[in-house]
């Protein structure tokens, strides 16, 4: 991809996911209860200043705790996307919404088998629309997958890494 340019300016937006954990209607594996309750779609998309489609990069997927918003915790708090831009790694971060401001586990359309694989089909599309070329949709579909969690977003990362469909692509978790 010769004529593709490298990012100058990060960029980080909340995008509204139609695989993202939430809304989801279906029953909660563990209780059968349902977990529509839930309603946020948004994830937290960065893509760092200096990143480039042109070299090896991986997306790291970063599954919040309990009681966390993306834009007041992951964003704002934890400086997350910042954290990113300053490691110097060539990586772009996708953070879904889980359970809003809720001490609640819920994995939501993660319960879903190929759930998680449906939502890094949907993240590459997103991700190639903040690099700001939509010909690097591929590039992003591809790439290696790092996914990350603390506190209760362990759940998702749990049936995400179980029944998620990426197999190999997600090549460290933590």
């Amino acid at each position: 991809m010769p004529d593709i340019s490298v990012v100058k300016q990060a960029n980080t937006r909340l995008v509204g996911f139609e695989s993202s954990a939430f809304p989801y209607s279906g029953s909660n594996p563990r209780t059968g209860n349902s977990g529509s309750r839930y309603s946020d779609n948004r994830v937290l998309v960065h893509v760092p200043a200096g990143f480039d489609v042109r070299k090896p990069g991986v997306i790291v997927v970063f599954f919040h705790g309990h009681g966390a918003t993306l834009s007041r915790d992951v964003r704002d708090r934890q400086l997350l996307p910042a954290q990113i831009s300053e490691s110097g790694v060539n990586a772009v971060l996708v953070a879904p919404q889980l359970a809003y401001d809720a001490a609640d586990s819920s994995a939501g359309k993660f319960w879903e088998r190929d759930g998680f694989k449906r939502f890094m089909t949907e993240a590459a599309d997103q991700l190639a629309r903040v690099y700001g070329d939509a010909r690097t949709v591929d590039y992003f579909a591809n790439m290696p997958v790092v996914v990350v969690a603390y506190s209760g977003g362990f759940e998702a990362a749990a049936w995400s890494l179980h029944v998620g469909g990426l197999g190999k692509r997600v090549t460290a978790w933590c």
